[in-house]
């Protein structure tokens, strides 16, 4: 491996670590992975508000408040029953429009964060919802490390040399086959079939492509090259959970349905097998 290379993988790795307490705490499941959930979403909230205000301190801090309620919507309606999931979404559209008038730019990028963060917010609330969210943090993470080794080992075609030059072909087919192999072993928990979980692995891997895409556009429009400088490797939080912008809302969306199951098991037997 090139040396830059090398140093690049040392700080994607070190960057990592700094993941680990929200990923604790979002894995205790309860009020403290509320509480996880609410300090990924301050992250990528105040993130996306400095990107879109840089020059008003006044613009960011509407745009960061009305992005981070997103979460708060999606928690609301598991914590008072006086508020339905419908309502909530009611008022995610209002908070949304709110929104789209102080930007006024960005439309669907700012739908996309939003609409992830009330997912969020929606499936830590629910049994189950945080191993699903594990599940498909486990997935993700595949991907992009699958797609990062098979990319530089065996280069290609580019994927989008015109939003990300760096991308190929092969690093997006590594990354599908990686996800997919992450979760067969899930199997062993019982809580789905085979098929569903490559399907699921396929699904799931092109999405997190598709949202890495999107922000990737995003930050060429803006003309910067990270979010932020938060975290070592990785840029900013954005940078890191760009995939979940257009996994949880297609999640949530299924699971709201009936399509997706949400697993009726113990997050602690994932941990003791």
């Amino acid at each position: 491996m090139a040396p830059a290379a090398s140093h690049e993988l040392k700080y994607r790795i070190l960057g990592s670590f700094l993941f680990l307490p929200i990923i604790i705490l979002i894995g205790s499941g309860g009020m403290l992975a509320m509480i996880g959930g609410a300090l990924l979403s301050a992250g990528i909230s105040y993130e996306f508000s400095t990107l879109m205000g840089r020059k008003d301190a006044g613009e960011r801090h509407i745009i960061g408040s009305l992005t981070f309620t997103g979460y708060l919507l999606g928690v609301l309606p598991f914590m008072t029953a006086d508020i339905s999931l419908l309502g909530a979404v009611g008022f995610l559209a209002v908070t949304y429009l709110a929104a789209f008038f102080v930007i006024r730019r960005f439309a669907f990028i700012l739908f996309l964060v939003m609409a992830c963060l009330f997912s969020l917010g929606y499936l830590i609330s629910m049994p189950g919802g945080v191993v699903l969210i594990l599940l498909v943090a486990l997935a993700i993470s595949a991907c992009d490390t699958g797609a990062y080794f098979s990319g530089r080992l065996i280069g290609g075609p580019k994927l989008a040399p015109h939003i990300s030059p760096s991308k190929t072909w092969s690093g997006s087919c590594g990354g599908i086959i990686a996800a997919i192999l992450v979760l067969l072993p899930v199997v062993t928990l019982e809580v789905y079939p085979v098929a569903m979980l490559i399907i699921g692995g396929v699904v799931i891997a092109a999405l997190s492509q598709i949202g890495d895409l999107i922000e990737s556009q995003l930050k060429r429009r803006l003309g910067v090259k990270d979010s932020s400088r938060l975290i070592p490797g990785h840029g900013g939080f954005l940078d890191r959970f760009d995939g979940y912008l257009t996994v949880l809302p297609v999640l949530a969306v299924l699971v709201a349905m009936g399509v997706v199951g949400l697993p009726d098991i113990d997050i602690t037997i994932i941990f003791s097998r």
